[in-house]
């Protein structure tokens, strides 16, 4: 059974993000919003910059995912996390590493997956800038994972990508501007010198268990081809049989579209803040 554990992978930068709400409400599109400030900053080179952006969150179109991270950033759950990027560089995600890229995880409840296919209608669209809650996706299992979401959320930064608006909760967007910054930093940051992803694949968790086991590190180059690291030097992967040592490591990479938890550990690490309007305890660190 191939699992799509879309929770994952990812690119980390150093950084502080912070989220604050405004205290005014409006409405769009015949939904109430709340704007939240995302500001992004990170270290290159001993220079620190930061990206500030808006999220617009959609309160009407879905209540329950809206009203989950609304509540998780003024309990600062977003606090001392990293920014992850997908192995396809199409979304970044929010909330599901800490520093050193253990799994942050969540010990609440889920809530209720909020689109089409879930008895729910989607009003809003998955397009670049929307902001998507993630959720176990097991394609044998199909409606039984629509309502695992807990936490994470992701950023999408192009129009196409897995997500889909009958499938996934779309609640909100970022702005254009900040969207396209924050993608060519994620990007410019996903290879080392010698051009080479270095992946992640963090396990397989255990049902029931925010746990993971078996995790491996390799990486990827321009061609698509994979090496692993001996000593001070990459060296290429390759198999024939289920003898070979790297054959386990192989089923995994190789069906990545259904493999669970692969992100990218880019060159610099982006570490994440989460805080209210007004306060300053994220700005100042």
């Amino acid at each position: 059974m191939k699992k799509l554990s879309l929770k994952i992978m990812a690119v980390a930068l150093i950084s502080a993000l912070a989220l604050s709400f405004g205290g005014c409400k409006e409405t769009i599109d015949g939904s109430v919003v709340r704007r939240a400030d995302f500001n992004v900053t990170y270290t290159v080179g001993g220079e620190t910059k930061t990206v500030e952006s808006t999220l617009t969150l959609y309160e009407t179109f879905a209540p329950e995912t809206t009203g989950r991270v609304i509540s998780l950033i003024e309990d600062g759950y977003y606090n001392d996390t990293v920014l992850t990027l997908s192995k396809s560089q199409d979304y970044l995600v929010v909330g599901g590493f800490t520093e050193g890229y253990d799994v942050k995880s969540y010990e609440g409840s889920a809530v209720k997956g909020e689109f089409t296919n879930n008895g729910l209608r989607s009003e809003l669209t998955v397009k670049a800038g929307a902001l998507v809650m993630l959720r176990d996706f097991d394609i044998d299992a199909g409606d039984a994972k629509y309502d695992t979401a807990k936490a994470t959320f992701a950023i999408v930064l192009t129009d196409s990508g897995k997500f889909h608006a009958s499938e996934f909760c779309v609640f909100g967007y970022i702005d254009n501007d900040s969207l396209t910054s924050l993608k060519d930093v994620l990007v410019d940051n996903a290879k080392d010198e010698n051009g080479y992803l270095r992946m992640n694949y963090v396990g397989k968790r255990v049902d029931g268990v925010q746990s993971y086991q078996d995790g491996f590190e390799y990486f990827l180059n321009e061609d698509n081809e994979y090496f692993k690291q001996v000593g001070a030097e990459k060296v290429e992967m390759e198999y024939a049989t289920e003898d070979d040592v790297d054959y386990a490591t192989f089923e995994i990479i190789k069906d990545d579209d259904n493999a669970q938890d692969i992100f990218v550990l880019p060159a610099t690490t982006f570490k994440v803040c989460a805080e209210m309007r007004g306060k300053s305890g994220c700005s100042k660190k």
